[in-house]
């Protein structure tokens, strides 16, 4: 994050931000997080008020299962940093990878005459004039925004995605709170050439394509451009002209989830043929286009009536250009030609080593013990999501950064492996 701060500002900015830094003290110290709310500032009574006895009763769940409930409490900010550490292996502890994998961006709607406000607000009509039936009742509410069913004029059967009204200034508060305190870690140093600064900086950039759906709309569009023509991939139509900053209309696919469908309802034979089919997919966003769907987990692939497999939700797009795509091809070639010193380098050359001394030898001898299942296998015969999983945790330990465009799609392939199980 490049910002000019001084104490003063610094000051300006905490005071500006008080009711809130009380808000997220106390939802940090009732999931026992009391040093964490210390070091934001919690207020002493807060912080005593915290410990009277059977406040919380509870068995204690681990550091990393309280910061995780803590941060699906604590709103979008929040949350995205949260998806954040669960897609960064290589930078932080892999307990706290694996708890905040489960993070769950699902909280209570906000009632439907405040939706209706943004609706009306953004196509600058009143809603009868614009649908002929807005369902009040939502389909999914998450952090960010809720998803309505809905029919245009013209009898279209749509999705609406609206974006929740009083974000802006809850993100806005958010992110200077965490910019305060990645201010406060840097000067403190000792982190090595850790970022915090950065990590806040990448949260903000996030968030800031999310709340502006032409974003996403965009993404559906060049997405249903890429697979013109494909005789299974259905991807929505987005209505540009019911499509604002805060509101997306999109075609509304007939059919079930993936997470709905189990062995009773789906013969064998079909399972494979969709799971081929979606990994045949995936394969060709990720390798033949460089952009792919970064969030391919069971709730937005759909088996559609016709037997077709709809994707849904492209809030979330990775980006895997040729230059990734071309030392991803050197990794497996030095790979299956058992070059362990190959393989250290190839690794190297999409990632970089950040904090104390590093040992390029220690490296190569540790990568070819732990890679030597996978010496010698096709790309057909290897499991590369587990490839991967395992260079993203030597990488860790050895204090290599990844490029985050390698190690989104390495999160995309492991949520499509568990898809296609």
């Amino acid at each position: 994050m490049t910002r000019t701060s001084t104490p003063v500002l610094r000051s300006i900015r905490t005071i500006r931000n008080i009711p809130r830094l009380k808000d997220i003290s106390w939802i940090l110290m009732r999931h026992g997080l009391h040093q964490v709310a210390s070091y934001l500032g919690a207020p002493f009574r807060l912080r005593v008020f915290s410990w009277i006895p059977g406040l919380n009763q509870k068995p204690a769940p681990s550091q990393a299962t309280r910061m995780r409930l803590a941060f699906q409490e604590l709103g979008p900010i929040f949350i995205k940093l949260g998806q954040l550490i669960a897609n960064r292996p290589d930078l932080f502890p892999q307990a706290y990878v694996d708890e905040f994998a489960q993070l769950e961006d699902r909280v209570e709607p906000v009632p439907f005459d405040k939706i209706r406000g943004v609706i009306e607000e953004e196509l600058g009509a009143p809603i009868e004039e614009v649908f002929l039936e807005v369902s009040e009742k939502p389909l999914a509410s998450a952090s960010l925004a809720q998803v309505h069913c809905a029919t245009t004029r013209s009898g279209d059967a749509v999705i609406l995605k609206v974006q929740k009204p009083g974000l802006q200034k809850v993100i806005e508060s958010d992110l200077e709170i965490l910019g305060l305190v990645a201010e406060a870690l840097a000067q403190i140093g000792g982190l090595g050439e850790f970022d915090p600064e950065g990590i806040v900086a990448e949260v903000a950039r996030t968030v800031e394509r999310e709340v502006d759906f032409n974003f996403e709309r965009h993404a559906i569009e060049r997405v249903r451009q890429n697979f013109d023509g494909d005789p299974v991939l259905v991807v929505p139509q987005t209505y540009p002209a019911l499509s604002t900053k805060r509101v997306l209309t999109q075609e509304r696919l007939l059919g079930t989830a993936l997470r709905r469908l189990d062995s009773a309802s789906l013969p064998a034979e079909e399972r494979r043929r969709v799971a081929r089919e979606c990994s045949r997919i995936l394969f060709e966003m990720v390798f033949r286009d460089g952009y792919f769907h970064a969030d391919p987990h069971a709730s937005n692939i759909m088996l559609l009536h016709d037997g077709r497999v709809g994707f849904i939700d492209f809030g979330s797009m990775g980006v895997f250009g040729e230059e990734l795509r071309h030392r991803l091809v050197k990794l497996m070639r030095v790979l299956i030609e058992r070059d362990f010193n190959g393989v250290a380098r190839e690794v190297l050359r999409i990632g970089r080593p950040h904090g104390g001394e590093f040992h390029f030898f220690h490296f190569s001898q540790d990568l070819a013990s732990r890679l030597d299942p996978y010496f010698g296998l096709s790309l057909s015969e290897t499991d590369v999501p587990a490839l991967f999983a395992t260079v993203m945790s030597i990488a860790r330990e050895y204090r290599i950064a990844i490029v985050p465009g390698f190690v989104t799609m390495t999160r995309c392939l492991a949520l499509m492996e568990g898809v296609t199980c």
